[in-house]
């Protein structure tokens, strides 16, 4: 933390990966408040926007836009939006300067790199703390721009279900069954009749989470009861690889 706070001061622009399914929840106003003290430019990445509306994903830059700070939204592992997150960049600084990347881990900082770079070189994980996952300051140049690459960060204002499951591997996640539970709540407001089609008719997030792992046979031998606890892993890593239907709107 003391490294990323040196080079937030002394850099000339901070570009932030937030996820756009989540942006107030993967948003630092630590780091915003760091970046405001020194004086610095900060621009908001709103990364992964191929899994939201495109209405959605432009109502959270308007968001960001009228709290004073500069937005674009992106999906970089398609390359959707990368010309102008480039663009942006080179605006807010003329075509010169330094530019620290930061961002909590799994909101694709690694592939916001990759479209910096106008190329794919940067190693890239699908979840914390495997293979490829940064592990140190990187620094890279493209033009007269310095960029400097950090370790995914969880600063301490961090949102406790964030922490959770970004910060941990799957499998080392103490109790996934709350947070699959928080995921699958948003999931069904915006796509009940899907989850009723794939699993059946439920009456909750538990009892969705019962017939999840019914449906992939994780029962215990010994009762027959459902082994919920696998199913809440395997419903994180569906967040986590966008194969469940999940997003929020900015606060009205």
């Amino acid at each position: 933390m003391k490294l990323l706070l040196r080079l937030l001061s002394k850099a000339d622009l901070a570009v932030e990966v937030v996820d756009v399914r989540e942006p107030l929840l993967t948003h630092s106003r630590f780091i915003e408040a760091r970046v405001r003290q020194s004086e610095r430019k900060i621009l908001i990445a709103l990364n992964k926007a191929d899994l939201v509306p495109r209405e959605v994903a432009e109502s959270w830059k308007k968001h960001f836009e009228r709290e004073g700070l500069s937005a674009v939204y992106l999906a970089a592992t398609g390359h959707m939006g990368t010309k102008f997150l480039r663009a942006e960049v080179q605006r807010l600084l003329g075509g010169k300067g330094e530019v620290v990347l930061v961002g909590f881990p799994k909101t694709g900082k690694s592939s916001v790199i990759n479209a910096l770079k106008g190329r794919h070189s940067t190693s890239t994980s699908k979840f914390p703390k495997s293979p490829g996952f940064t592990k140190r300051v990187n620094r890279f140049r493209v033009g007269n721009l310095t960029f400097y690459d950090t370790p995914g960060t969880l600063p301490p204002d961090g949102d406790p279900f964030e922490k959770t499951i970004r910060g941990l591997p799957v499998e080392k996640i103490p109790d996934p069954v709350l947070p699959a539970i928080r995921i699958l709540r948003t999931a069904i407001l915006l796509s009940e009749k899907e989850l009723v089609r794939k699993y059946g008719p439920f009456r909750g997030p538990e009892e969705l989470l019962e017939l999840i792992a019914r449906k992939r046979g994780w029962v215990y031998s010994e009762d027959g009861e459902p082994n919920v606890e696998e199913a809440a892993r395997a419903v994180i890593r569906q967040y986590h690889e966008g194969k469940i239907t999940y997003y929020t709107f900015p606060p009205t």
